[in-house]
């Protein structure tokens, strides 16, 4: 549980799964779902949270105890690696 922005945000770890993106196909789907099992608990919670729930990342950065910029450049790397996993 995170209280954020005055409230309460859960989210299943199945959040993202339904959000597909316009256009995506059932395949790309399941490899974006397969891609995102393979990050830890955390790395798909930060996901989820950013573009899920659309929280800051001077809020994430509380939860996480990082700064804003470190939530910043997880969130960056973490993109990076899902694009590399997809191109493959």
């Amino acid at each position: 549980t995170l209280f954020l922005r005055g409230r309460r945000a859960t989210l299943p770890l199945t959040a993202l799964d339904h959000h597909p993106a316009p256009g995506a196909s059932a395949v790309e789907m399941m490899d974006l779902a397969a891609a995102l099992g393979r990050l830890s608990v955390d790395d798909r919670e930060l996901l989820a949270l950013r573009y899920v729930a659309g929280f800051r990342s001077d809020e994430l950065a509380r939860h996480f105890r990082l700064t804003p910029a470190g939530v910043r450049t997880r969130t960056k790397r973490l993109l990076d690696r899902l694009r590399t996993e997809l191109d493959r």
